[in-house]
C-alpha cells in the first residue's frame, strides 16, 4: 500500500503546475491517494491566483487513485494549515508523503519515500524520510541518517507526529537543558535558532523547525538520500517564507532509482560535518565567528 500524498498550496499557479507536472512522472501516483489543502486569500490578488491554483490542481484528478481538495475561505497561514490538516490525515493513515506547491520532484521520489517508510516503519529511531539532499552530500554514495529534519518533500509516520507537541511553549529551553542546541543549529551555523526565536516573539510559522527540534529531543533520525530527489523552486522571492531570492539551496534532481538503504541506523558523522561546513561556508567568516561567540556566551549563561 502506498502512503497518501498531501499537497499544500496557496497563491502561486506557475509553481503549482510545475510541481504537479513533476509529481505525475512518478508511476506510483496511480496507486496513491492525493489530498490537497489550499489556503485562503489575504487580499484580492490572492483570491484571483488561488482560484487559478484550485483549477490547476483539479485538472490532475485522473492521475491519482483517489483525489480530494480542501479549500479555505480565509487565510489560515502555513503553520495552522499544516498542523491541523496533517493531524486530520493521520486520523486515517499511519504514514503520509508531504509536498508543497514549490517543490519539484524526481520521477523516483515516491519510490524512495515509500520504500523508506516501509523499511523503517517499525524502527522507532527513524522519524522521517527526506526527499531533499544538499549538494554538500554529493561525495556520498548511499543514503544516510542525520539527527535532523528537512521539510522540502518528506515521508512521515503517525508515531512521529504524535511525539510532536506543537503547543510546547519553549522547546529552546528544553534543547538547552539536554545540551542539544549546538546539534539543533548545526554548530550554530544555520537559521533554526533565529526562526524559532521569531516564533517565540509571536510570529506565526516555524512548524518545520519545531518538528526538527521534536525529532532531535526524541533521539530521532531522518533518512536522507545522497542525491536530491526534490528541488525547491520557491527560493525566487515569491514565497511567504522565502521573501528574498537566493540560489543557496539550488540542487540538481537525481533521476536514477535509489535501491540501497542503510541497515545500520546511526547518524553519519561525515554527513553532519559536511552539513556544518556547507552552512559555515555560506556565511562571512567574521560574522559567523561573532554570531557563534555570542550564541555560545548566551548558552553558557542560561545553562
Amino acid at each position: 500500500m502506498k502512503s497518501p500524498i498531501v499537497f499544500f498550496a496557496f497563491n502561486r499557479p506557475v509553481h503549482t503546475k510545475k510541481s504537479l507536472d513533476s509529481l505525475i512522472n512518478n508511476k506510483e501516483c496511480l496507486q496513491s491517494s492525493f489530498f490537497s489543502f489550499v489556503d485562503g486569500p489575504r487580499n484580492n490578488l490572492d483570491n484571483k491566483n488561488i482560484k487559478e491554483v484550485i483549477s490547476i490542481i483539479k485538472s490532475y484528478k485522473k492521475n491519482f487513485k483517489s483525489f480530494k481538495i480542501v479549500t479555505q475561505k480565509t487565510n489560515q497561514g502555513c503553520a495552522t494549515q499544516v498542523i491541523s490538516n496533517l493531524s486530520k490525515v493521520f486520523e486515517t493513515f499511519n504514514s503520509l508523503i508531504y509536498l508543497e506547491d514549490d517543490i519539484v520532484v524526481s520521477k523516483h521520489f515516491l519510490s524512495f519515500i515509500n520504500s523508506g517508510l516501509y523499511k523503517y516503519e517499525n524502527n522507532i529511531k527513524v522519524k522521517s524520510i527526506s526527499g531533499f539532499s544538499f549538494n554538500a552530500f554529493n561525495s556520498l554514495t548511499e543514503p544516510f541518517f542525520l539527527r535532523t529534519f528537512f521539510t522540502w518533500g518528506f515521508g512521515l509516520w503517525k508515531r512521529t507526529w504524535s511525539e510532536f507537541d506543537h503547543s510546547t511553549p519553549n522547546l529552546i529551553e528544553i534543547l538547552k537543558q539536554k545540551k542539544c542546541l549546538s546539534k539543533f543549529t548545526y554548530d550554530f551555523s544555520n537559521y533554526n535558532l533565529d526562526s524559532y526565536n521569531k516564533f517565540l516573539k509571536g510570529q506565526k510559522g516555524a512548524w518545520d523547525v519545531r518538528l526538527s527540534a521534536s525529532i532531535l529531543l526524541n533521539d530521532g533520525l531522518t533518512l536522507i538520500p545522497h542525491k536530491s530527489l526534490t528541488q525547491n523552486i520557491g527560493t525566487d522571492g515569491t514565497g511567504t517564507n522565502f521573501t528574498f531570492s537566493t540560489n543557496k539551496y539550488d540542487v540538481s534532481l537525481y533521476n536514477n532509482p535509489i535501491i540501497h538503504f542503510p541497515e545500520l541506523v546511526i547518524e553519519s558523522k561525515t554527513a553532519y560535518k559536511l552539513l556544518v561546513n556547507f552552512y559555515k561556508s555560506k556565511q562571512s567568516a567574521f560574522l559567523y565567528k561573532l554570531k557563534y561567540f555570542f550564541q555560545r556566551l548566551i548558552l553558557k549563561r542560561t545553562n
